[in-house]
């Protein structure tokens, strides 16, 4: 018999808002939703009563590393962990070595991961110094630019420029370094999240990524900014870093349980979007003292079983997909699963497990969530109606730039 499509299921899915049972057949790259007793005519057909089908998570917020920092990760390792945890499509951030802050550069980013990604992806932009430089930086397919407190200064030129800005608000003039593990909440001030909120607020496209303060999130939503928060800053605390040391510094800090506690409730009420600022580098750099350690956290391996287990897939799915997509504007084309959207998508599987790093597709294969509890792993990852990752296995296919999406 002659198969219509490379991949369906047969199987629960989270089909707008509601958990049906049901046939999903990837129609080419759209989705095509039938009954559950329909057959599944598909090259592969995955089914299972531990099986939950999913928007394909998107992170916009990932250090992909490469080129002079190749030893961290490549975008190959990176995106092949992105697959292994459920992930579609990545954003990169552009504090790399040569910085991506030129026309040139950026046109070689896109380049590469077109060449070599095994997910869809998006490039950020830094700021140039050259005002000219970044209006005709913005009129090239990237997503967006990104600042870094260092930034702040030159950022201006971007204000008339109706590009989508990504900021990490940290005021520097509030920030100072602590050598003792788990003080950093105290000497990176939490005024300084705040301090920069005003500073931005007024941009046009402003978002601001890895939130830590529930008061942040108040004013925020005030203010109708869009934002997002990290899994680590979450789920863990100063204690994990008082604790953990290097493996649990991070920039922001990780803050006081208390404030971590607000947070976790003020998502778990109503959540916001979910994004992991994957920051590998080397096990060496990790066990330098904790003042000369370099500050992040790898996660994108676990980061959607993460927020599936510790909070419920309806959080990831809205966290970490529906609300990314809309973001960039690329909903109800992703971030849903309907008729005729695109079939790029995730299948969990619903068993317990504890993380082991050692099998993370990154390099940096340790870590503060080594020995957690999961309740699911990811069976599988669509892109685009092709099987891309199955229970092990990677499939490198073609790619797209998310900027390019139609």
């Amino acid at each position: 018999m002659k198969r219509d499509c490379e991949i369906g299921f047969r199987g629960i899915a989270y089909l707008e808002n509601e958990w049906r049972k049901v046939t999903i057949l990837s129609d080419g790259d759209k989705l095509d939703v039938r009954s559950y007793g329909d057959s599944c005519p598909c090259e592969i057909c995955i089914e299972g009563d531990d099986l939950y089908l999913i928007p394909g998570a998107i992170d916009i917020h990932v250090h992909v590393r490469d080129w002079q920092l190749s030893y961290k990760e490549t975008i190959e390792s990176a995106t092949r962990a992105a697959l292994k945890g459920g992930i579609i499509a990545i954003a990169d951030m552009p504090n790399t070595q040569p910085e991506v802050n030129s026309e040139e550069l950026v046109m070689k980013r896109i380049e590469d991961f077109t060449k070599r990604s095994y997910t869809d992806f998006a490039i950020y932009s830094g700021v140039p110094s050259n005002e000219e430089e970044v209006r005709r930086i913005a009129k090239l397919p990237i997503l967006g630019f990104k600042v870094y407190p260092k930034d702040y200064p030159r950022a201006k030129a971007l204000k008339n420029t109706n590009a989508f800005v990504i900021v990490h608000p940290e005021d520097p003039i509030y920030v100072k370094e602590s050598p003792v593990p788990g003080d950093r909440d105290f000497t990176r001030n939490p005024y300084a999240e705040i301090s920069a909120i005003e500073l931005f607020k007024d941009f046009p496209r402003v978002h601001f990524t890895h939130v830590t303060l529930p008061e942040s999130v108040d004013k925020l939503r005030k203010l109708g900014s869009t934002f997002d928060s990290t899994p680590h800053h979450l789920l863990l605390s100063s204690t994990d870093e008082r604790i953990k040391g290097c493996l649990a510094k991070v920039n922001p800090p990780l803050r006081d349980y208390r404030k971590v506690r607000k947070l976790r409730e003020a998502f778990r009420s109503n959540p916001w979007i979910v994004a992991t600022d994957h920051a590998p580098h080397a096990l060496w750099e990790k066990k330098l003292s904790f003042t000369e350690c370099p500050p992040g956290i790898a996660s994108l391996d676990i980061s959607l079983p993460l927020i599936a287990s510790k909070f419920s897939l309806e959080h990831a799915i809205k966290a970490y997909s529906e609300l990314p997509a809309k973001l960039l504007g690329l909903w109800p084309k992703l971030g849903v699963i309907r008729k005729g959207a695109q079939a790029s998508f995730t299948i969990l599987r619903k068993e317990s497990s504890v993380v082991n790093c050692e099998t993370f597709e990154s390099k940096a294969k340790f870590g503060p969530y080594c020995g957690f509890a999961l309740k699911y792993t990811v069976y599988a990852t669509v892109i685009r109606g092709s099987l891309r990752y199955y229970y092990g296995s990677f499939m490198k296919k073609d790619v797209s730039n998310l900027p390019g999406y139609s």
